[in-house]
């Protein structure tokens, strides 16, 4: 994602992406933020350009098998904090991202199960979705940890949480009722998918 961006950008202008990227130059930099920021009125978030600035070090690595020199790294952070951030009016922070309720989730599942006319090939996928739905309110994950994602490049993998990531396990405190404990290890949540363990 992060070359075609950069291959975009200096396709506007004219110049090669590979030499371009090679040369880290502060000033390039700050020119592709201006071009990309221009071109995406819709990027107003702090935390987009500090993820892409993140991409095009880890660009620049594979290309170069060296990192952004430190002066250059911290120019550009301070810049897009500071100046970048203010002539553009970027939102500082992350956007809030709710997890359903239980009320949301009981709502879900009475209709899910009284009722939802949809008609499954395999009447199991039923289940399924339900424990799906329960999965994903008690973790908070978000649905490409527990099924298949539809990203591109993990789409076809077939990637889900197996029965090796769900342990259950009965707890017994002293003098107290038994505890039953439903353990997920999520393996492919966003970032992690590469990682051999979880």
């Amino acid at each position: 994602m992060n070359m075609e961006r950069w291959e975009r950008y200096c396709e506007h202008i004219r110049k090669d992406p590979i030499k371009q990227l090679k040369k880290c130059q502060t000033e390039a930099f700050m020119l592709f933020f201006v071009w990309y920021r221009k071109s995406h009125p819709r990027a107003k978030r702090l935390n987009t350009y500090e993820s892409i600035w993140k991409g095009l070090r880890q660009l620049f690595y594979d290309q170069t098998r060296k990192v952004v020199n430190d002066d250059v790294g911290k120019l550009i952070s301070n810049w897009l904090h500071g100046k970048f951030c203010d002539d553009n009016g970027l939102i500082r922070g992350m956007r809030q991202k709710h997890v359903i309720g239980h009320q949301g989730l009981y709502g879900a599942l009475y209709y899910h199960w009284k009722f939802d006319t949809e008609i499954f090939p395999l009447e199991r996928e039923r289940v399924q979705l339900a424990a799906v739905l329960l999965f994903l309110a008690y973790t908070g994950s978000r649905p490409g940890a527990i099924v298949e994602s539809g990203c591109a490049g993990i789409r076809g993998t077939n990637a889900a949480l197996l029965y090796r990531d769900v342990k259950l396990r009965l707890l017994q405190p002293p003098g107290e009722e038994s505890l039953l404990i439903l353990e997920v290890t999520i393996r492919l949540d966003k970032g992690k998918r590469k990682r051999s363990q979880p």
